[in-house]
């Protein structure tokens, strides 16, 4: 009989699924866990925000000696809402101006993007680039459907 199969966690098997303007977020967490010895199982963008999940200690012998450190939960719920305004791509972050009501107007804004249907928090400058991108991208598959138009393929 075969030895069974360690089942794998999606960080390890996929690591960060989220844009590089994440990593002072993601990082830190990270460091945490393995400090305290608890297992990571995905870290990954999920509908504009940063999703960090843990399941337990590396170790299953802790798990009974052991409580988690209180303020893992908070330190992470706090990450996963300043993802929200901070770009998943650059990093950038921060108050752009105040409104009126005195309530404040990110740089970063979360939403779909004119080509895409997807929830992304991204910056303005980062937001067009990915636009532009796509753009370029549909084109192109427009002048090769094109050709093979007229070419009879």
């Amino acid at each position: 009989m075969s030895e069974p199969r360690e089942l794998r966690t999606s960080y390890e098997l996929f690591h960060v699924e989220c844009g590089p303007g994440w990593k002072g977020l993601y990082i830190p967490l990270l460091k945490l866990c393995e400090v305290y010895g608890i297992r990571v199982m995905q870290v990954k963008e999920k509908f504009g925000g940063l999703r960090f999940y843990t399941g337990g200690y590396v170790d299953p012998a802790r798990a009974m000696e052991e409580i988690p450190p209180p303020d893992l939960c908070d330190i992470i719920d706090a990450a996963e809402e300043a993802s929200y305004h901070t770009c998943e791509e650059c990093g950038t972050s921060g108050v752009e101006r105040w409104d009126d009501e005195r309530k404040p107007v990110y740089k970063v804004k979360t939403g779909r993007s004119r080509t895409s249907g997807w929830i992304r928090s991204l910056c303005d400058t980062c937001r067009e680039a990915l636009d532009q991108r796509r753009e370029a991208e549909e084109a192109k598959v427009r002048a090769r459907l094109a050709a093979k138009e007229s070419t009879g393929e």
